[in-house]
């Protein structure tokens, strides 16, 4: 009884293991890795500590900003928003659900109404993480981020380019302008913030499970296959705190993690699952030296599931939201002014 209770055990626990092999070899992902980080992950073990000097919060400029609740989120298929973009043209926000969802794309007033959503053609096998809105040759098109990467088993990550959908083509299928694939230059990344420099033509990426989290750059319309280029490390925004490690529900550890990122003009905001870090580049700063700066730190109110930011009509204000929780729970739209 007791060798048949201990082959059970030894069964259930190796299930995950075995569904996690299986679908690794079938898309071709690093099996390996994908079962090495997984149990890192297990034991809240998966975050990556560089020895690089990095700043205590105390010594970040806090912007007090003022904080509007906007609305909830209508349509209940947008249940793991996972980016955010801002269309002044229609002003709208455009959203994506994050990996587990079909390819889709949502539109939302401001308010969180639902204004319809479009099927993009796309592989069921993604994981979508950010969202971002740039102008380019005089055409407005959205990016959408498959760069989650959450088992670091992905040797190639991707980046869709879609022309700006207007709202009397709700439920067309939208097709990919064009298709980015690249990689990074060394090991995994798992990245859920990306934004682009419409004016240098250039797409800029956060890693997550790492602190200080690291910036990575790759050109808007390269020639491939793309490696990305290593920027900066983000040593300005802070690693846990007791407190989060305390009151963490033990996801403590990812509190200060970069979920979501956007650029407008000489302004990039970075979101982490409980605030944002606004950078600001001075006259012909690069980013490379800006994002080696200590930014300026905005406090947010409990969201949960922090994982999407836009600008909205001006570099002073931005939107975010959060995933529902269980996928069920209601969930905020707040607009955020800065003074």
């Amino acid at each position: 009884m007791i060798r048949w209770l201990i082959l059970l055990v030894l069964f259930v626990v190796a299930l995950p293991y075995l569904y996690l092999a299986g679908l690794g070899l079938y898309l071709g992902l690093d099996v390996s890795n994908g079962v090495v980080t997984f149990t890192k992950d297990l034991l809240r073990r998966n975050l990556v500590y560089s020895e690089q000097e990095r700043v205590d919060i105390s010594a970040l400029e806090v912007v007090r900003a003022e904080i509007l609740w906007k609305g909830k989120l209508d349509n209940e298929q947008l249940s793991e928003a996972s980016g955010l973009a801002y269309s002044p043209d229609q002003s709208v926000l455009f959203s994506v659900n994050d990996s587990g969802n079909p390819p889709e794309l949502f539109a939302l007033g401001l308010d969180g109404t639902d204004l319809g959503v479009w099927p993009v053609r796309y592989s069921d096998h993604h994981d979508f993480e950010d969202l971002a809105r740039f102008e380019l040759d005089g055409v407005s098109y959205l990016l959408i981020a498959d760069t989650g990467d959450n088992f670091n088993w992905r040797p190639s990550l991707s980046l869709l380019v879609i022309a700006e959908p207007s709202l009397d083509t709700v439920g067309q299928t939208l097709e990919p302008a064009w298709t980015i694939h690249f990689r990074f230059p060394q090991d995994y990344r798992d990245v859920e913030g990306v934004a682009v420099d419409e004016k240098e033509e250039n797409i800029y990426l956060i890693s997550k499970r790492r602190i200080p989290a690291e910036v990575f750059r790759i050109p808007l319309r390269p020639d491939e296959p793309v490696i990305a280029e290593p920027v900066a490390r983000l040593r300005g925004i802070p690693k846990p705190t007791a407190r989060d490690l305390r009151e963490g529900d033990g996801y403590g550890i990812y509190k200060s993690c970069p979920t979501a990122m956007d650029m407008r003009g000489r302004s990039a905001m970075i979101v982490t699952y409980k605030e944002a870090y606004l950078y600001r580049r001075s006259f012909r700063q690069s980013w490379d030296d800006a994002f080696n700066e200590l930014p300026v730190r905005i406090p947010l109110p409990e969201i949960h599931g922090l994982e999407s930011v836009a600008f909205g009509a001006s570099a002073d204000l931005y939107h975010v939201t959060g995933e529902r929780k269980d996928g069920i729970k209601p969930t905020d739209v707040f607009e955020v002014r800065l003074p």
